[in-house]
């Protein structure tokens, strides 16, 4: 019975200490293994070599491009101001894992889209920011230009100040010139035939108004539906200008008259006749010589809006290609592009930069134009809207007539 025990007790010595033994081999093996194992990498290899390389020289070389093609067109000085804006709405915090992109490489990225329309793909191989990243960075940047600069469109408070507006226009009391544009968008996933505009694409719709200076003073962006008509009438500037909550001038008589006259916003005809928005006659062959001048002072004083579309159209190319997001984040980008081009035409450091002399059409006596720039060097501009079906009240009529009227008698010439 002894030996029995004996035999039993030195068997479990024997298997605990080989259990023993070979736990320790299997702990020193793992431990080994996971001391010594390579630590897993966080970015591809074309990201590390940007980790790796000086983003101060990378940032200097870009600097020396801004007023090249690839970037918007601004002074360094503009571009240190923009950056110490959206600075703090944009900034990330380095982590133990991986280092932030900065600031400015942020707001160069997505200053590079808007001047390029480039795709993610071609930003990701020339910033060597992941694709999934820069598409996260470019509408966070726009979000903070929104957020920053959005008074940078703003219609005038005060009679006063519409009156400031007059000067600089053709047409007498004109105050603005009013037009809209589609811009094109790819697909969203929702959208079907009833959300196509007029030539089978998908798009959202620009109603602005542009002052003399080509400042932007309204700008609207909705989604695009079949009828261009049930956009305009539905938008905020409709609405308040026929429910005379503009805080417009009173009615004045124009120069040298008697009869008393609002102060209108001229179109090109897609809007309809209104008691404060004048149109040209249709038809080309007008009853009278005074009509031609009539239109074609109309005509004079709505280019500013064109010359507007056209300057922005020339930099801010990702308006002329379908941009690839959702209408709300696209609408973010069409604004974002609105208020930068009222930033750098109101600066005096980029505005010879943005909009170089000969940019604009200029009138001469008799209403001959010298196009600007914009128009030679390309025509592939925004789709404009349709002309909308609408039969205008007898009172804007009136209206109309007596701008006539008032031209024939006082022979106003186009200057």
């Amino acid at each position: 019975m002894d030996n029995n025990v004996e035999v039993i007790a030195a068997s479990a010595l024997y298997l605990g200490a080989t259990f023993n033994y070979f736990l320790a081999v299997y702990r020193r093996h793992v431990v080994t293994k996971k001391r010594f194992r390579r630590r897993r990498c966080w970015m591809q290899e074309i990201h590390q070599e940007r980790s790796r390389s000086s983003l101060n020289t990378q940032l200097e070389e870009l600097l020396t491009e801004l007023s090249g093609e690839y970037f918007i067109h601004m002074s360094a000085m503009d571009f240190e101001y923009l950056l110490q804006r959206v600075s703090p709405l944009i900034s990330k915090q380095d982590t133990r894992w991986r280092e932030s992109i900065p600031a400015k490489i942020r707001l160069a990225v997505t200053l590079r889209y808007l001047a390029t329309g480039d795709s993610y793909s071609t930003l990701h191989r020339f910033f060597k920011i992941s694709s999934s990243l820069v598409s996260r960075i470019i509408p966070e940047v726009c979000g903070a230009f929104v957020t920053v600069f959005k008074d940078l469109i703003k219609m005038p408070a005060t009679p006063e100040e519409w009156f400031q507006k007059s000067e600089g226009f053709s047409f007498p009391h004109c105050i603005g010139a009013i037009d809209g544009k589609h811009i094109p968008i790819w697909a969203p996933s929702y959208t079907g035939p009833e959300d196509m505009n007029y030539e089978g694409g998908y798009s959202m719709v620009l109603l602005t108004l542009v002052d003399s200076t080509y400042n932007f003073l309204y700008a609207d962006v909705m989604q695009s539906q079949n009828t261009d008509s049930k956009v305009f009438i539905e938008s905020d500037l409709w609405l308040n200008i026929n429910t005379d909550n503009l805080n417009l001038p009173p009615f004045t008589p124009l120069p040298g008259d008697e009869i008393i006259m609002p102060y209108v916003f001229v179109t090109d005809g897609t809007l309809p006749l209104e008691r404060h928005v004048m149109i040209p006659f249709p038809g080309h062959h007008l009853s009278s010589s005074f009509e031609s001048i009539y239109n074609q002072l109309v005509v004079q004083s709505h280019s500013v809006v064109e010359n507007a579309f056209g300057v922005l159209s020339g930099v801010f190319k990702v308006l002329l290609k379908p941009i690839t997001l959702d209408p709300v984040n696209s609408a973010m980008i069409i604004r974002s592009c609105l208020l930068l081009h009222n930033f750098l035409m109101r600066s005096e450091t980029s505005k010879d930069i943005y909009c170089p002399p000969g940019s604009v059409d200029t009138y001469v006596d008799g209403g001959l134009v010298t196009q600007g720039s914009w128009r030679r060097e390309s025509q592939d501009h925004f789709l404009p809207l349709q002309s909308l079906p609408y039969v205008p009240d007898d009172e804007a009529v009136q209206i109309r007539f007596n701008f006539l009227d008032y031209i024939r008698r006082n022979a106003l010439v186009i200057d």
